[in-house]
């Protein structure tokens, strides 16, 4: 079975964002996936979030895709996306996966990042 991660907001995503990526993750379970959704998979209760890095990076590195629900406001997501950019510079082997609508920007800015790692591996076969 194939293994996605999500990166996504979780501490202060709004009860319509949640549900809509709820959907969005059972969409991807029901084509056959297993997802890593961390609101749902990774221990929450870390009062330091030491745990919660480290628990998201093994099922990060663990994943064949990692999907992303951008939302520039989520500090825990900029923190996966950097480790997503560093897996990608050392490893080059997981496709990445916008699981909503990234607007570019005319400056520089992580939306734009998140664009260009998508274009770069979307013929990478998981």
């Amino acid at each position: 079975m194939k293994k996605i991660f999500l990166i996504c907001p979780v501490r202060n995503a709004s009860s319509e964002i949640t549900e809509q990526i709820k959907a969005y993750v059972a969409a991807r379970e029901a084509e056959g996936y297993e997802v890593h959704w961390p609101a749902r998979d990774t221990d929450q209760t870390d009062t330091h979030g030491l745990s919660i890095c480290l628990t998201n990076f093994r099922a990060m590195i663990n994943a064949e895709e990692i999907h992303i629900w951008f939302d520039p406001e989520s500090y825990g997501s900029v923190w996966d996306e950097g480790g997503l950019f560093m897996l990608h510079l050392l490893e080059d082997n997981r496709k990445v996966v916008l699981a909503n609508h990234v607007e570019p920007t005319a400056d520089k800015s992580f939306a734009n990042v998140l664009l260009w790692m998508a274009e770069e591996t979307k013929n990478i076969e998981s």
